[in-house]
């Protein structure tokens, strides 16, 4: 396999959770505040937005949300938004009716955006040796995390994102085997999964889950535990989108 520092960093990356404390210094903010702005964007709109927490207060809500109050001890946590907000006032502004940014289509296009945008800088971050952990937890309660930004209409939070110098250096989770997720030209699928995933499902049970500080194995087992149920918040995440302004039924096409 040919590899170079940059996927290297990629291979070896590992979530984490503890880090020194120390804040980010200056010029490494600058960096991956500019790597974020030139993020590949769906038509060059721009739809996306970051949201970068100082707050002590805003930070321990946000904590209560994803549920882990590492989240609030971070030496840095920004929030990665869908933002059409500033395409409908521009639109408004030069006297246009700005209809096409609560579409789905748009918010579509702005969700991608932000999560592109988010592992851009993760893939920075890491090339200059930051530890980083994403944050879906903040889908946990959508009406609250909009609540705590102060997002106006359509804006919406897709992913959370800590950073910091790492204080700890977690064994790296193994990963399904390629040809499970890779296809060609059509998807496939085995007969019977779990007979697949049987060498996978040894290869990662001894893998710790550090935030329980027990084994995370079987795969097969824990992913089937996952389905049998949804957070109840995050059952609420349609109408928190809809109350935001977006609109995610039928829409009249002008």
């Amino acid at each position: 396999m040919r590899t170079n520092s940059t996927i290297e960093h990629q291979i070896n990356h590992c979530t984490i959770r503890k880090f020194d404390g120390k804040p980010l210094q200056p010029e490494t903010l600058e960096a991956l505040e500019t790597v974020a702005m030139r993020t590949a964007s769906s038509q060059g709109l721009q739809h996306s937005s970051i949201i970068r927490i100082t707050d002590n207060e805003i930070r321990n809500r946000i904590a209560k949300v994803c549920t882990q109050q590492y989240v609030a001890e971070a030496p840095e946590l920004w929030i990665f938004i869908v933002d059409t907000r500033r395409a409908y006032r521009i639109s408004k502004e030069l006297g246009k009716t700005g209809y096409a940014a609560s579409s789905y289509d748009a918010f579509v296009a702005a969700f991608t955006d932000a999560t592109l945008m988010a592992q851009n800088v993760v893939n920075a971050a890491e090339s200059m040796g930051l530890g980083t952990t994403f944050l879906g937890s903040i889908l946990n309660d959508p009406h609250e995390m909009c609540e705590i930004l102060g997002l106006p209409e359509l804006t919406f939070p897709v992913l959370g994102l800590i950073m910091g110098v790492p204080a700890e250096h977690p064994q790296t989770k193994p990963r399904m085997p390629k040809e499970f997720r890779i296809h060609t030209n059509t998807y496939e699928e085995p007969d019977n999964w779990i007979t697949s995933l049987s060498q996978y499902d040894e290869e990662i049970t001894p893998w710790i889950d550090l935030r329980k500080g027990t084994p995370f194995g079987p795969f097969t087992a824990t992913i089937a535990d996952c389905m049998e149920s949804v957070v109840a918040r995050r059952a609420e995440i349609l109408p928190a989108i809809a109350s935001q302004g977006f609109k995610l039924e039928t829409e009249n096409v002008q």
